[in-house]
């Protein structure tokens, strides 16, 4: 028997109004109008979350560059860079899956908001988008004996099945009512907490080995072996936490506690530890309790939202669709390996290198790292709307989502790397202890490469996660897995330690997402626009007009070295706008701009 739309009156101040006589272009226009309010809420999330992670960058910034160098020696920032690095990767195969499967599978388990402003309702009562099994209530009257249209339930939120009982389902006890998005929240904290389980018995017997790996070229990674696993299990429930928001459309204040929280928090234990007020054991025990206070902010967000529950609803869960969510679970277990490959290159240099490079090499991967900031924000936001979109099978939306955020991910990512890199010199000369750091200069042009290889096409890996050839992801992950420990194994060495393991990303990159956009040619989707090759050739021009300003103009001019890098930045920066907008590399920012 087919689901039923039931229909009651909303009350709390609002006219009440029957859903199934609603004339058939006025539910178009109001389907129409609901995808703009989405639109809205992405647009405004996205846009508050890249201001946070602005924010954060700003603050990042100034405690890297005049914190850290200042109080850290090379060895503890190398330290802290290793642990974290660790419980990065190993939270994220304790994951087992569960983010990528709560963003693919959340359209199945969503359940209505409730209204602002609207009271529970009681007894038949029911709330106008809200939808009921037919064991919750009467067909509408005039409806008894017929068939509900597919027409019926545009506006309605039907079941994963579109209106069918699943097969695996009848006969079984209804789902329960009261359970915001059928219990999905208490699943994605269940697996994780199984995987988490898992990792610690890894961990317990490969103990000793990995000890015997960093106690030569790293003994303080051997000292404070053992936090590892409580800063794994903070990684790992702060980013599950701030995938539920993600998924309910409210990534701001998630973004916030992570890049600006938890630096503010690290930039008191610096200072405290960099005055001699605390030891260094208490040191790291705050520097890993900054991820706990991260964690716990984030549940505590999520429940002021009310629309989560730690309960399952058993009674919505069919076995064919459990079997589906844990075969695409454990598959994508291997493949969040894609987004962590960066992760390897600390841990290779932390054992093979030691600590005073790795460290080194992390104050220049902090740098690299503004580059991909942007996509931080845009990619947690668009990853549930490609997922709907490959859902209903639009794959003319998917090319163009696809195409839209890769042009334009490539277009930041590029330009603030060129407008960094120019800049370098000056900005080793003005940290503290630059001298030491500015070996890494090389390692910032290299890995931010890479950073906006991976920040443009990391789209290319949500579109086909999303579809039903996610399987091919494993063997791409097993090639770019295998690629980046090969390559960090061979190109670290004793005179190119970090430009080798900066190097061995953007290689590992670099054929991993020409394997990934093959594979996608197939579904006759092409991330890859003229707009892409167009901003090659702009940064080409202008990275060949950098080289004879420094060279020529520069020293013919006597500047000192912050007026000088402060024209530098106007002219060049300016040239660089004017040459994407006079091309227009991108008709959206150029109608944007002509809006504004």
């Amino acid at each position: 028997m087919p689901y039923q739309v039931r229909v009651g009156w909303v009350s709390g101040g609002w006219e009440g109004r029957r859903f199934l006589h609603i004339g058939h272009n006025k539910r178009r226009k109001m389907a129409l109008e609901g995808k703009n309010h989405k639109m809205g809420i992405i647009a405004r999330q996205s846009i508050k979350g890249a201001v946070a992670n602005y924010v954060g960058v700003a603050i990042g910034f100034f405690v890297s560059f005049f914190v850290l160098t200042r109080y850290l020696t090379q060895e503890e920032i190398g330290l802290t860079r290793v642990m974290v690095d660790a419980a990065l990767l190993f939270s994220s195969l304790a994951q087992l899956g569960t983010n990528a499967s709560l963003v693919r599978f959340f359209p199945w388990f969503k359940t209505p908001s409730p209204l602002r402003g609207t009271p529970p309702s009681k007894g038949g009562e029911r709330d106008v988008l809200s939808h009921s099994s037919p064991s919750q209530g009467e067909v509408p009257e005039g409806r008894r004996g017929k068939k509900t249209s597919q027409r019926d339930n545009v506006l309605s939120h039907s079941s994963p099945w579109e209106g069918e009982v699943p097969e695996g389902r009848r006969g079984k006890k209804p789902s329960q009512e009261g359970i915001p998005n059928h219990g999905i929240f208490g699943l994605s904290v269940l697996v994780p907490l199984a995987g988490f389980c898992l990792f610690a018995l890894a961990f317990l017997l490969f103990r000793e080995p990995l000890l015997t790996v960093y106690a030569k070229n790293s003994p303080l990674v051997a000292d404070y072996f053992y936090l590892i696993p409580m800063l794994t299990f903070f990684a790992l429930y702060t980013t599950v936490f701030e995938t539920n928001a993600s998924v309910l459309l409210r990534i701001t204040v998630p973004k916030l506690v992570r890049e600006v929280g938890i630096r503010l928090f690290n930039l008191a234990a610096y200072l405290l530890y960099g005055y001699d007020l605390i030891s260094l054991d208490v040191f790291v025990w705050l520097f890993c309790g900054s991820y706990g206070l991260a964690m716990v902010l984030n549940l505590m967000y999520l429940r002021s939202l009310g629309r989560i529950s730690f309960r399952i609803d058993r009674g919505f869960l069919d076995r064919g669709k459990v079997r589906e969510m844990a075969r695409y679970s454990l598959f994508m277990t291997a493949t969040v390996l894609a987004g962590n490959i960066p992760l390897f290159n600390s841990l290779f240099l932390g054992a093979k290198a030691g600590l005073a490079l790795t460290g080194v090499y992390t104050i220049a991967s902090y740098i690299a790292n503004v580059v991909e900031v942007p996509y931080r924000s845009l990619g947690a936001i668009s990853r549930p709307v490609i997922a709907t979109a490959v859902k209903e099978e639009d794959w003319d939306e998917v090319n163009r989502l696809g195409k839209q955020v890769s042009l334009h991910q490539f277009i930041v990512s590029i330009s603030i790397l060129y407008l960094i890199y120019i800049n370098l010199d000056t900005l080793f000369a003005l940290i503290p202890n630059g001298a030491d750091y500015a070996a890494g200069k090389s390692v910032v042009l290299i890995l931010g490469l890479a950073k906006v290889v991976n920040s443009s096409l990391s789209v290319c890996t949500d579109i086909l996660n999303f579809s039903r050839h996610y399987a091919w992801s494993l063997l791409y992950i097993a090639i770019l897995t295998l690629a980046a420990i090969g390559l960090n194994n061979a190109l670290i060495g004793p005179d190119s330690a970090i430009e080798g393991a900066a190097g061995a990303t953007l290689i590992s990159y670099l054929a991993y997402f020409a394997l990934l956009m093959r594979q996608l040619w197939h579904e006759d989707v092409n991330v890859l626009t003229w707009g892409h090759l167009k901003m090659v050739a702009i940064m080409t021009a202008l990275a060949a007009l950098y080289v004879a300003w420094t060279a020529i103009a520069e020293p013919a001019l006597g500047m000192h070295p912050l007026l000088a890098a402060v024209v530098r930045t106007a002219i060049l920066g300016a040239l660089l706008a004017a040459a994407i907008l006079g091309w227009k590399v991108s008709p959206t920012v150029n109608a944007m701009v002509k809006r504004h």
